[in-house]
């Protein structure tokens, strides 16, 4: 819960460094535990919720290192949007 506490203070630091704009992903993690009954597990999807809408951010990708769930796919999304912030031809790596 604490790590999700502390989401606006390092949105704050990325306001306050002028980051703003650099390509970003909310990454959630410990996706193997979800499946295991929380009571405040509820609550963090509310809060995620909100925060995503507070910040007008759209992509949250939910992993598990134990298990290997999305890894992969969050390094490359996130080279995606660094290549496509920089405005990089990528395909022509392809």
């Amino acid at each position: 819960m604490q790590s999700l506490l502390d989401l606006d203070w390092w949105y704050d630091k990325l306001i306050e460094n002028a980051m703003i704009n650099q390509p970003k992903i909310l990454i959630g993690t410990k996706l193997d535990l979800v499946n295991q009954v929380e009571p405040g597990f509820v609550i963090d999807e509310l809060f995620i919720n909100e925060f995503i809408e507070k910040h007008n951010e759209h992509e949250i990708i939910k992993t598990s290192s134990k298990d290997n769930v999305n890894i992969r796919k969050i390094f490359k999304e996130m080279v995606k949007k660094l290549l496509d912030f920089q405005e990089f031809d990528y395909e022509r790596l392809l």
